[in-house]
């Protein structure tokens, strides 16, 4: 499960995914950029 919780302007909020990490390998950088498109994220 990836839960992100944000903080701005005097609001909180915050999402939970599940998330699958098959393919991920012991050399997997989380600060490198992704090969895949992240797209954007919408906020209701």
């Amino acid at each position: 499960m990836l839960r992100v919780e944000v903080e701005a302007r005097g609001q909180r909020g915050q999402l939970e995914q599940e998330f699958k990490a098959d393919g991920f390998g012991p050399n997997c950088d989380p600060n490198s950029k992704p090969s895949f498109p992240i797209g954007r994220i919408t906020t209701k």
